[in-house]
This record gives structure tokens, C-alpha cells and sequence, in this order.
């Protein structure tokens, strides 16, 4: 028994107001429309590891442009279902032209969308083949890998497995833009269980329209957490700058003090990235083997850009306004990848690009102007995303820690992100964990509420 008694402040509260968070809350209520739910976030906004920013436009007016996660596919279900529940507007990412500029060797290479990789030999093509089957083929094997290939790295594997330069180039940027960091940190095992998770590693080289990026969301993908903090606004309290610093579980209730308070409740659910919650002390603390996993992520080194133009003058080249820069990248030559992203009187590009701590702006600017000519040196506006202390892009070690990462603990539930199985670190999978979380907790407040259907998540 507890020393003394608290009055609870919610029944559930959860940590982050990123999609995961947001849509943990949504499901709750949903579910259980009785129940006092609270989130505290951190930041001085919702969205978390998704944000749409107002940038200036042709014609002096300002859009919506993403500078975290954007794109959606209609493969992914469990996001697609909740667009359009919430009834938002998504748009087509295909365009018309199909020429597209890949940067190899420092090297100019116009291709087809379609088949960007078709400059390479013959040769090459067939072992690229090979190697996506002996790919797909350890897909099958997990979480069962041989140990040695499971702990080995993925530029050791592929040195091992690809001789040309051209595929072993191609992979390194797949991996880079994909899971956020470079080959040498990243396992066998966990890259195997990355590609199931995104249906395979042939859906990621599917680099066009019936790829991953096939939509994005009209009004931005921050209207997700939006449209919830709209419909939820007299049901749920939101607590922004409230960094939560301590979780002791009691027998009754978790205590968790914040910069804000301390506040109580029956249950609480995490939804924040792994780096957050290693800088929160637990009471009793965390099992081993979840801390360890935590402490174990390679946080993805990536920054985002957008750039805005009056015009669109890569299409006077026919060309998408899509480059991928195979390698060669430098704090002078920092991008990895762009795509146009522009709408009716709105050009825009944006892409990934590596940390070069400088003028990341100027860089990126010198850049497109190799590819698109001068006119790329003059933007209505440049602005760059640099995600530390909680990159957009996040990997475990193992599959065997991801396990552990999304296990639930005493009274603490885990969303977000990376703790999905299907579509990790994708905004599916983040929707996806929070749906696990949501019917974990109703389980354990609520379990005669639960369908049979429901009870398929803990399968």
C-alpha cells in the first residue's frame, strides 16, 4: 500500500504529441470515450517529428510545406484509414515528366524515373538482382538469421555480396536515405527486418509514383495531429514545454514529475523517440534488456530541406526536378536526394542532405544549380530541418531489441515509430503503435471492450 493517496489527473497520459501520441489519445477515446486522457509534450507545439511549415511562394503568398516526414502510401493502411477518417485531402505526387538526374561519380547522368539505375551494365543489373533476392530471401529468415550474418554490418555485407561499384553505391545510398544512417552502423538483422517492415526491399528501390512516395497531405502532414487536437479539444488536455523528467510506477498509479508538475495517473503510454527516453529516470527501472535496446539506436544523421522558386524551370528541361546523389557527398556537395514537390503556382523541391556544419543553405543552392542551372541560385525561400537531439530517422541494433522496445512494462505502454513492426519509422508505423498501445491500455483498464478483431494486435 501506498504511503498516501493522490488524486489521479487523468487515467492515461501520454508522453509526446508526435502522430504516435496524438493518435494513441484518439484511439482511447474513441474506444473508451469515458476516460480522462493527458499529454505532455515537450515542445512548444503538436506534430512532433512531423511539421509543416509556412513558406513563401509565387505570387508573395505562403503554403504549407513539409519539413519532417510527408509522404504516404496507399500500401499503408493504417494511415490511409485515418486521412480519411479525419477527412483530409491527399495529393497525387505523380508528375507528368519522366526524366530524372542521378549524380554517380560526379557525373551528370539523365535517365528515365522509371529506370533510374539504367546507365549501369548489364552486368550489373544482374548481380543487383541476386543480391535483392539473397535480401529477400534472409526476409523469411527473421527473426531466425544465422548469428553471424545477423550481427555482421551492412557495408561489410555488402563488399561481400556486390563487386560492382556502381551496386555497391546504389545500396550505401538506399540504406542512407531509407534508414537514416550509413551502412557500417547498421546490422544484417536489423536492415532484414527493415526491409519486412516495408514490404520488402524492392518496394524501396520502387523509387516513382508506385513507390512510397505516392501522396502527401494537401493542407501538410502536421494536419493529422491538427484535425486530432481539433476533434479531441474537450476531451483530452495538452501540456506543451512540459519535459517529463521522472516515472515511478507505484502499486496504484504512475507518478511522473515534469517541468510542469507532477502529475498522476493509472497508466501512462511513451510515445517519443528512443533518444528522449533515455533522459527520463525510471522508478523501478526499466528491464535490461529495454534499456539496452534504447541505449543501443543509431540515431539517423539527415537533415531536411524545401526550396521555393517563382517558377518551375527544371520542367523546361523535362525533367521531374528528382536527383539522387549516388555518392561523393560533402560538406560542399551535401545532397542526397531531391524531389519536386511542387503544386499548382507553387515550384518547390526538397529532399535529404547530410549535416556539413556550415552554410548548409548555400551549399544545397550550389548544388541544384550543377543540375537545373543558375536560376536554381535564387530561391523565394531556402530553409533547412536539422533534427538533433531526436532525428526523424532512428535504428535498433536487432530485431530482438525492437521486441523489447514496443514490450510493455508495469503500467507503461510504448508507442511511436520505432516501435512498430509494420512500416517502423515510417508515419504508418507510427499510427500502427499507437493503435497497439491504445488497445493494450484498454486491456488493461477496459479488457470486456475489446472485439476479437482487437485482440489480433497482440498476436
Amino acid at each position: 500500500m501506498r504511503e498516501s493517496y493522490h488524486p489521479l489527473d487523468a487515467d492515461v497520459i501520454v508522453v509526446g504529441a508526435g502522430i504516435s501520441g496524438m493518435t494513441t489519445a484518439f484511439t482511447l477515446l474513441k474506444m473508451e470515450p469515458s476516460l480522462n486522457v493527458m499529454i505532455l509534450e515537450a515542445t512548444d507545439r503538436i506534430g512532433g517529428r512531423i511539421a509543416s511549415k509556412p513558406l513563401l511562394r509565387k505570387g508573395k503568398k505562403f503554403t504549407l510545406y513539409d519539413i519532417g516526414a510527408q509522404w504516404i502510401s496507399s500500401q499503408q493502411k493504417a494511415v490511409f484509414h485515418l486521412v480519411k477518417e479525419l477527412e483530409l485531402d491527399v495529393v497525387s505526387c505523380h508528375k507528368e515528366n519522366t526524366k530524372m538526374i542521378v549524380d554517380y561519380d560526379g557525373k551528370k547522368i539523365t535517365q528515365s524515373k522509371h529506370n533510374p539505375f539504367e546507365f549501369s551494365s548489364v552486368t550489373s543489373k544482374l548481380e543487383l538482382a541476386m543480391f535483392v533476392q539473397k535480401i529477400e530471401y534472409l526476409c523469411n529468415k527473421v527473426p531466425d538469421l544465422d548469428k553471424n550474418v545477423a550481427s555482421m554490418s551492412m557495408e561489410r555485407f555488402i563488399y561481400k555480396n556486390l563487386s560492382s561499384k556502381i551496386n555497391r553505391a546504389i545500396m550505401k545510398w538506399l540504406i542512407l536515405i531509407n534508414c537514416g544512417v550509413d551502412p557500417s552502423e547498421l546490422t544484417v538483422a536489423f536492415y532484414v527486418f527493415f526491409c519486412t517492415s516495408t514490404h520488402g526491399i524492392v518496394n524501396q528501390l520502387s523509387l516513382d509514383q508506385d513507390g512510397l512516395r505516392e501522396f502527401s497531405l494537401e493542407e501538410g502532414a502536421q494536419d493529422i495531429c491538427n484535425k486530432i487536437a481539433v476533434q479531441l479539444k474537450n476531451d483530452i488536455v495538452i501540456l506543451n514545454n512540459t519535459h517529463v523528467q521522472k516515472i515511478q510506477i507505484n502499486q496504484h498509479d504512475v507518478k511522473i514529475k515534469s517541468t510542469a508538475g507532477t502529475f498522476y495517473s493509472t497508466n501512462v503510454v511513451m510515445a517519443i523517440p528512443p533518444s528522449a527516453v533515455t533522459k527520463i529516470a525510471f522508478t523501478p527501472p526499466l528491464p535490461y534488456p529495454k534499456r539496452q535496446a534504447f541505449d543501443n539506436t543509431v540515431e539517423g544523421k539527415l537533415s531536411t530541406f524545401v526550396v521555393t522558386y517563382d517558377d518551375d524551370f527544371w520542367t523546361q528541361r523535362e525533367c521531374t526536378g528528382d536527383v539522387y546523389v549516388l555518392n561523393g557527398h560533402t560538406s560542399n556537395r551535401p545532397l542526397l536526394c531531391c524531389f519536386d514537390i511542387s503544386t499548382e503556382d507553387s515550384p518547390a523541391l526538397t529532399g535529404y542532405c547530410i549535416r556539413n556544419g556550415g552554410n548548409t543553405k548555400s551549399a544545397i543552392l550550389q548544388q541544384l544549380s550543377q543540375y537545373f542551372g543558375d536560376e536554381a541560385l535564387h530561391p523565394l525561400k531556402c530553409t533547412v530541418k536539422h533534427w538533433y537531439g531526436g532525428s526523424p530517422m532512428c535504428c535498433y541494433k536487432s530485431f530482438e531489441d525492437l521486441c523489447e522496445a514496443q514490450r510493455k512494462t508495469d503500467r507503461i505502454f510504448w508507442a511511436g515509430a520505432e516501435t512498430s513492426i509494420e512500416w517502423f519509422g515510417t508515419m504508418s508505423g507510427a499510427v500502427l503503435a499507437a493503435n497497439r498501445a491504445a488497445r493494450e491500455v484498454i486491456y488493461d483498464l477496459r479488457p470486456a471492450l475489446l472485439s476479437v478483431d482487437d485482440m489480433a494486435v497482440f498476436a
